[in-house]
Parts: C-alpha cells; sequence; structure tokens
C-alpha cells in the first residue's frame, strides 16, 4: 500500500505578530482528504494541535486551520535558558526523562525540545514529571501548546474530556 507524500504547510504563529502581520510555521504533513492533513509531528511553535492531529486549511479562520480529529497527543514545549542546552547533556536529560515516560520527541529549535505525549498517560503524571525537571534544572520552563486555545482567551480546549 502506498504511503501518501510528505508536503509541507504554513500555519500562522499566534502570539508572534510583527509589523501587524503573522509569523508563520512551516509543518510537515500528510495530505488524507482534499484540503485535510494529518500533521506528522508536533509543531514548535503553532498553538492548539499536536502530532497526529487531523486539520483542514481555512482561510476564514485566523488560526488558518480547524482540528478535525484529534490525535490524543499533547504537544508539550521544553525550554532551556541557554542556547543550544537542549542539544547538550541537560537536553539529553530531559529527553530520556520524557520518552521513559512514554513521550516522544519531535525535535527542537536552538532553545527548546518539542514533545509528542499521549494524553492517556495523565496530566497528573505528565505534569508531575515536567515540574520535577524545571526544579531540578534551573533556567528550564515548560508549557503545553495544545491544551489551551490562544485565539480564545487561552480558555481550556478541553478536547481530552
Amino acid at each position: 500500500m502506498d504511503q501518501p507524500p510528505v508536503r509541507e504547510i504554513v500555519l500562522p504563529i499566534c502570539h508572534a505578530p510583527e509589523h501587524g502581520q503573522l509569523k508563520t510555521e512551516v509543518v510537515e504533513v500528510e495530505q488524507v482528504a482534499a484540503n485535510r492533513y494529518r500533521l506528522l509531528y508536533s509543531p514548535g511553535v503553532v498553538e492548539g494541535v499536536a502530532k497526529g492531529d487531523v486539520i483542514e486549511l481555512d482561510d476564514t479562520d485566523p488560526k488558518g486551520f480547524s482540528v478535525v480529529q484529534r490525535s490524543g497527543m499533547l504537544c508539550v514545549w521544553f525550554y532551556f535558558d541557554q542556547p543550544g542546552s537542549n542539544r547538550g547533556r541537560l537536553g539529553n536529560i530531559v529527553r530520556q526523562a520524557v520518552e521513559k515516560l512514554g513521550g516522544i520527541c519531535d525535535g527542537g529549535g536552538n532553545t527548546h525540545l518539542i514533545f509528542s505525549i499521549p494524553v492517556s498517560l495523565g496530566f497528573p503524571a505528565i505534569e508531575s514529571l515536567l515540574t520535577d525537571l524545571t526544579r531540578r534544572y534551573p533556567g528550564t520552563t515548560w508549557l503545553f501548546g495544545n491544551v489551551y486555545d490562544p485565539w480564545n482567551d487561552d480558555a481550556p480546549l478541553g478536547w481530552w474530556e
């Protein structure tokens, strides 16, 4: 059976306006239907989606898309105060801890790692691990990328209920 080809699409970043225009992130997807795409990785800065979610592009929506189907993955961004720390010893410690819990590292930028973590592991276990890591390693912090809606006063999305 043939795999759908990998494509790149451009999505707007909510919290990054520049001179009245939104910045964007290029994300890798596979097309699953006309104008519908499954994210192959959790994004690094686009909020509201995670690896495996199916989205439909929509130019009339400020987000540029709507979520058609949730994958059950949480998108987590883990930040380091020193550029490059995510690729060093500390980054390896964080990566291994999250992977031991059951998460997947989808990559990262210069100062963060991007994780996809099954929501089925439970918010208490996930939050406990991430909070413990930030306590042990000063200068680190984390946040969910698809739990709160930045387009609606950061209201909880509630997709996991």
